[in-house]
């Protein structure tokens, strides 16, 4: 039997499954959006089979390259030899191969421009849809079509010829036998083939898409005519069209149907109950939010999204979900202010996302004048912006509309992948005030790669600004607040000075109003660092990464990464105030909230914060000593021993 497996993506309202054809064990994954491989380890699929990735447009592909790494570093799959193939289905003028390719040229991906029929298993092949625009960005329509399998056996049939096992082998395989002089053909033996299962998915967002789709829904029908599930990937204000449900409905297609659900936020069960836990020891550890009220809104943000339905069907009548049981459940109050800088944490994990923790990304506000803050991100990695939609709800678009710079540290894929999908969202909602990207050559070169050859022809257009600059300009309204950006060579990539794959760290100096600037660090990557030291030096908080626990120096050290102990020593050395550790390796203790005890803070008399996503972090002396002594209770809490 054929398997079908829905995932969805917290950045994408599009929908994308996991396919594993009858009598195969590798298996397709069509869309695979920024956080999509977050989100399957999550439900525990099993990434490392994955054969194939196909993307129905180019939004749909921006967690592809995270997901290809992840495997071609065999953290998923035992064999370091294996490829898997990307196969954007675009038509050859969207040029999607040579913009891939360029972006993920570090890895063991094989970039492959979709063409028709071209074959994905034995048997197996895609159809792409002869009527589209050459410019088009979209496919309408996509179609996987399993082989057939063979008719059943007639094994009384076969005992009375007295057929020996060999040759009942080689009718299987489709061959003619000869038994005693008489010829024996397949068909003999094994009644009609059945038909391989057929799955059809429609895909529309925009009002164009949709109304291209319907200009040939007669094409379109014939097509899908005899399959066996249509997944209507369909904007769902569009599937309240009277002309697509006649079309596409129950009443013309018998197949069962998915509908795409009306909400694409997907939690994760294992990461809100780590949060409610958190929550308990410190309002500083952010609550993900689905929505910021609870108008028409479940109390519990867990459940399916996707819903299948025997036929295509509408109804405008108000559906209670369940969790509106208790409606008037006051919501815990919310934390983020308005009007105080902080920097809250949206990723702490090393190379690959986990259940509990994203890749590289802070978000630093900068309150003004006006009452409502800047922004600016440190690092972006894949799944970004599924966690600034947990922390912000739907303030997102505001928040977005508001981020005035992104910082990045190095190029590595865990700190750069979620660029691209972050700053298309962002157009979309700002399309008129460009973002400055601050980083490493290298890295702005994959992102201005991939946006500025793949997507000119959604008007994206991004201001780059090089990382030799030593102060850049803040935003206008963040003068009241940001005086200074240093940014620091660190020892991760190459550190020469003349170096094109460098890495740094940031420094930020804030005019709080008290006479004193106050001093924030970030560190990126980087091994122990003297000039991190002098630059960072009598900082009043530094985020600072420690990939490797005590013990690990060796690797550290191979992997020009930092040690619990590093950071400590770096501490001691600038007379910083506050240390915030981050980067955990996924092997270790501290990033699964095992460690109780974290050997080598005590080298430290400051305060320590282990840090963990959504966790805030304000500006505040007070504060950061409460987060610091809540972060240290963290393990023993999410374990259990508190009783």
């Amino acid at each position: 039997m054929s398997q079908l497996q829905f995932i969805q993506a917290n950045s994408s309202a599009t929908i994308s499954f996991m396919f594993k054809p009858l009598g195969s064990t590798k298996r397709i994954l069509c869309n695979c959006a920024d956080g999509t491989q977050r989100l399957a380890m999550e439900q525990h699929l099993k990434i490392g089979k994955i054969d194939t990735i196909v993307c129905t447009d180019i939004s749909s592909a921006f967690g592809a390259i995270g997901l290809a790494m992840t495997c071609s570093l065999g953290r998923l799959d035992d064999d370091d030899e294996r490829t898997m193939t990307i196969r954007p289905i675009l038509k050859p003028r969207c040029n999607a191969g040579e913009a891939l390719a360029h972006y993920t040229e570090f890895t063991n991906a094989k970039i492959v421009p979709m063409k028709s029929n071209t074959p994905f298993f034995a048997g197996d092949t895609v159809k792409v849809l002869p009527f589209f625009n050459a410019a088009g960005t979209k496919v309408l329509c996509t179609m996987f079509r399993c082989p057939n399998t063979k008719g059943k056996f007639d094994a009384e049939k076969a005992s009375k010829m007295k057929l020996p096992g060999a040759l009942r082998g080689k009718l299987a395989a489709g061959q003619t036998v000869t038994l005693n002089g008489e010829t024996i053909a397949p068909s003999d033996l094994f009644g009609p083939d059945r038909a391989g299962f057929v799955l059809a998915m429609l895909s529309a967002d925009t009002l164009g898409e949709f109304t291209e789709l319907l200009d040939h829904k007669s094409h379109l029908v014939s097509l899908v005519s005899s399959c066996d599930l249509l997944i209507h990937n369909i904007d769902r204000e569009f599937l309240k069209s009277l002309e697509y449900v006649e079309a596409f409905g129950t009443s013309t297609l018998t197949c069962q149907h998915v509908l795409r659900g009306p909400n694409p936020v997907a939690r994760s069960p294992a990461f809100e109950s780590l949060q409610s836990k958190l929550a308990d020891l410190s309002p500083y550890y952010v609550t993900p939010l689905q929505r910021q009220s609870n108008d028409d809104h479940p109390i519990s943000g867990f459940g399916e999204y996707i819903t299948v339905a025997p036929g295509l069907t509408m109804s405008n009548s108000k559906v209670v979900d369940p969790g509106m049981a208790a409606p008037d459940l006051p919501r815990r109050p919310s934390i983020i202010s308005n009007e105080k800088p902080y920097v809250l944490l949206l990723g702490t994990a090393c190379a690959i996302p986990s259940p509990l923790r994203n890749t590289s990304g802070f978000l630093l506000s900068l309150p003004t004048a006006s009452g409502v803050p800047r922004y600016i991100l440190l690092d972006c990695g894949e799944g970004t912006l599924s966690q600034l939609a947990s922390a912000f709800g739907d303030e997102l678009d505001s928040v977005l509309s508001r981020l005035d710079a992104v910082y990045i540290s190095h190029s590595h894929g865990d700190h750069t992948l979620g660029l691209p999908a972050l700053l298309i969202e962002r157009h979309k909602v700002c399309p008129d005030v460009q973002c400055r990207v601050v980083g490493p050559q290298e890295a702005l070169d994959q992102t201005r790669s991939m946006l500025q050859r793949q997507l000119l022809f959604d008007g994206v257009k991004i201001a780059f600004a090089e990382s030799d600059t030593k102060h850049c300009a803040p935003h206008p309204e963040q003068l009241r607040v940001l005086k200074t950006v240093d940014i620091v060579l660190v020892k991760h990539m190459d550190d020469s000075p003349n170096s094109i794959t460098p890495a740094f760290g940031y420094v930020f100096e804030l005019d709080l109003g008290s006479g004193k600037p106050f001093k924030f660090g970030y560190s990126g990557d980087t091994k122990f660092c003297t000039g991190l030291c002098k630059a960072c030096a009598g900082a009043d908080l530094v985020i600072h990464e420690a990939t490797f626990p005590d013990g690990e120096e060796d690797r550290a050290r191979e992997n020009k990464h930092s040690t619990v102990s590093d950071v400590m020593k770096f501490a001691e050395l600038s007379g910083v105030k506050a240390v915030c550790l981050t980067h955990f390796s996924p092997r270790s203790e501290i990033a699964g909230f095992k460690a109780e005890e974290v050997p080598g803070v005590e080298k430290f008399d400051g305060p320590v914060i282990l840090g963990s996503d959504l966790l805030l972090i304000p500006f505040e002396e007070e504060a950061i000593s409460q987060i610091a002594e809540a972060s240290m209770e963290a393990a023993r809490v999410c374990m259990g021993d508190d009783e």
